[in-house]
C-alpha cells in the first residue's frame, strides 16, 4: 500500500498524498527532508513538491475484505487455499 507516489522531474521533488493531513505532515518536515536529501545526494538545487490526490485514498486499502479482493487478483489460488483450510475473514 503505497502512502505517496513519488516523482522526480530535473530537480523537483514530487509528492502526491492522499490528503490534507498527509500534507501537513510531510510540510512540517520538508526542512530537514530536503536538508537531508540535498546532502546525501550532493545536489542543492533540490527541491520537495507536495499535491494532495484524493483519488489516491480511493485506492487504499483499509479493511480485511479489502485486503482480501486485492490478494485474490494477485494470486487467485487464495480462493482455493482458503476453501481447503477452511479460513474465514475476520471483519
Amino acid at each position: 500500500m503505497k502512502i505517496a507516489t513519488i516523482q522526480l522531474e530535473g530537480t523537483i521533488v514530487h509528492l502526491e498524498v492522499s490528503s490534507l493531513t498527509a500534507q501537513s505532515g510531510i510540510l512540517s518536515i520538508e526542512h530537514h527532508l530536503t536538508d537531508y536529501l540535498r546532502k546525501a545526494l550532493q545536489n542543492y538545487d533540490i527541491t520537495i513538491q507536495v499535491i494532495v490526490n484524493e483519488e489516491i485514498a480511493k485506492k487504499m486499502i483499509v479493511t480485511p475484505d479489502e485486503k482480501y479482493d486485492f490478494l485474490l487478483k494477485e494470486n487467485t489460488f487464495l480462493q482455493e487455499f482458503r476453501k481447503v483450510f477452511n479460513l474465514t475473514l475476520k471483519s
